[in-house]
C-alpha cells in the first residue's frame, strides 16, 4: 500500500510523548475524530435531508446510465428514474460522487487506456449487520475496532451512544461492519457468525432478545491506496476533466475520504463550476 491515506489518520506523537507514553498513561487525545458533531435526531442522515431540502429538485432512487459530453446541446446526462423510464438532462458540467470504475463504465466511448486503468483500482467491500438488542446500554463506547483473526467483523460501532435519538428507550443498537474483496460471503451465514462473534466478544448474551437483524451489502466501501493508486486515478481525472465531468466524494476522489471532507469535495467543486458560490 502508498502511505498517502494515513495523512491525518494515524497519530504523529513526538519522540518526547512516545517515551513518556511507553512509561505511564497520557491523557491525550489523537485523531481526526477525537471529536466529533452528531445529529441529534435523525442520524446521520439528517445531514444529508438537509443538505437536499436547499438542493431544488431531487430525482431519489435513480441510476445514470449514460454521460455523453458531446451531446446536441452540450453535456447530456441519461439516467432511469425509480419509474424505470429514461430520461436526460443537458448541463454544462457534472459532478460526478459515482465510484470511479463506474462512472467509466458509463461515459459514451470512453478511451481504453481510462477503461484500463479503472479496472485496476482496488477497493474493499462491506457487509453492514444491524442489531436491534432489547436490553439497554450493552456498551458505553462509540466504536470499537477488532484486528483478531478470530472475529469475521473489524468494527462495532453503538448509534445509541451517539445520539439517544437514534434508538429506542431502554434498548440497544450495533452496528457491526465486515469487509470483503471479490465475491460476497453468504448473508445468512455472516450473520450468524456475527452473532457468534459478539457473544464471545462480551457485547451481546447467548439469551438477548433480538429485534432487529439485518444485513445490508454495499460493493464500494473503504478505497484501497496500493502503490498503482496515484497512476490510475490520474489517468481516469484527466479524463474526466477533460469531459467536463467533476469527480467528488471518496469514490469519485477514489481517496479515504470520511463524510465531511466528502461534504466538502461536493462544495468545492460546485463552487469551482460556479455553482452556489458564496
Amino acid at each position: 500500500m502508498d502511505v498517502d491515506w494515513i495523512a491525518g489518520r494515524v497519530p504523529a506523537p513526538s519522540i518526547d510523548e512516545m517515551v513518556r507514553g511507553a512509561g505511564e498513561k497520557v491523557e491525550k487525545e489523537y485523531g481526526p475524530n477525537a471529536y466529533f458533531l452528531y445529529p441529534r435526531r435523525g442520524g446521520i442522515g439528517a445531514i444529508a435531508n438537509a443538505l437536499a431540502g436547499k438542493v431544488g429538485k431531487v430525482s431519489l432512487n435513480s441510476e445514470a446510465v449514460e454521460i455523453d459530453p458531446r451531446g446536441p446541446k452540450g453535456m447530456r446526462v441519461t439516467y432511469k428514474g425509480k419509474d424505470g423510464v429514461n430520461r436526460t438532462v443537458e448541463s454544462d458540467a457534472v459532478l460526478s460522487s459515482m465510484p470511479l470504475p463506474e462512472v467509466v463504465k458509463i461515459i459514451k466511448d470512453a478511451p481504453q487506456e481510462v477503461v484500463e486503468a479503472s479496472e485496476r483500482l482496488v477497493h474493499n467491500s462491506l457487509i453492514c449487520v444491524n442489531i436491534g438488542v432489547n436490553r439497554p446500554r450493552v456498551s458505553d463506547k462509540h466504536w470499537l475496532y477488532f484486528p483478531e483473526k478470530r472475529y469475521i467483523f473489524n468494527r462495532v460501532s453503538f448509534p445509541m451512544n451517539f445520539s439517544e435519538g437514534t434508538t429506542p428507550r431502554g434498548r440497544s443498537s450495533i452496528l457491526v461492519e465486515v469487509t470483503y474483496r471479490g465475491n460476497r460471503p453468504d448473508l445468512d451465514e455472516t450473520k450468524f457468525k456475527v452473532r457468534e462473534g459478539l457473544i464471545e466478544a462480551g457485547i451481546m448474551r447467548k439469551n438477548d432478545e433480538v429485534d432487529v437483524f439485518e444485513a445490508l451489502d454495499f460493493k464500494y466501501a473503504y478505497v484501497i491506496n496500493d502503490l498503482d493508486h496515484r497512476r490510475n486515478t490520474a489517468i481516469i481525472h484527466d479524463c474526466l476533466s477533460r469531459n467536463r465531468v467533476h469527480p467528488i466524494g471518496r469514490f469519485g476522489e477514489w481517496g479515504y475520504l470520511n463524510m465531511d471532507r466528502s461534504i466538502l469535495s461536493g462544495k468545492e467543486a460546485a463552487e469551482k463550476i460556479g455553482v452556489g458560490a458564496g
